[in-house]
């Protein structure tokens, strides 16, 4: 499924994307940039809540999947609004771009702090499990969060 729409804490907000020419995954949203609308703009978003996928989820009978997020520094909105698509799916493999460049540091402890609660591990090449003290000085730039006692991985 592709959901054509920013993660964000609010759904339905219009954001401008920051534009990279030599690197088109590399687009961020600028949250401080709130607009009206479109206006046919190709470098701005509209915005949704991640439990916004859950009606289809729900609506497809998805009740396990594994994930793969990479949406630049909004990995925080993901855990701020995602409770209820986690409670619903069981999902015990997330890997994740992970690049806690300092301006996003406490983004990127909010994610930590999200997955830890939820049980999960944080770890690379599946199964070597990381420290979280160098989160931001060692972990490598993809890793998983996996539930360790549900994966059935390691």
């Amino acid at each position: 499924m592709l959901f054509p729409n920013a993660i964000y804490l609010e759904s339905g907000k219009y954001l401008r994307i920051k534009s990279d020419p030599f690197n088109v995954g590399s687009q961020a949203i600028v949250p401080e940039n709130a607009l009206n609308g479109t206006n046919n703009d190709p470098y701005i978003v509209k915005t949704m809540r991640f439990d916004d996928i859950l009606p289809v989820l729900k609506a497809n009978n998805i009740r396990n999947a594994i994930m793969k997020v990479d949406i630049q520094w909004s990995e925080a909105f993901l855990c701020l609004t995602a409770n209820q698509t986690f409670d619903y799916v069981n999902i015990p493999v997330v890997l994740m771009e992970w690049d806690p460049v300092p301006h996003h540091r406490q983004r990127m402890k909010i994610v930590i702090d999200y997955f830890t609660a939820r049980g999960y591990t944080p770890t690379v090449d599946l199964c070597k499990i990381l420290n979280i003290s160098q989160a931001f000085q060692s972990w490598p730039g993809d890793m998983f969060w996996i539930k360790l006692n549900q994966s059935e991985i390691c």
